[in-house]
């Protein structure tokens, strides 16, 4: 079960960054991970 949880999570956050990619270019790689741990905490 942990480990599904933590697929999922995975998937969602290339879903993310591949989303994030197409629209922002190369700053996506700087603003993702601000993004995600704002989702996260």
């Amino acid at each position: 079960m942990e480990e599904e949880i933590c697929n999922i999570l995975a998937d969602y956050g290339r879903m993310v960054y591949e989303t994030s990619y197409r629209i922002l270019g190369g700053k996506a790689i700087f603003t993702v991970p601000y993004e995600l741990e704002r989702l996260v905490a």
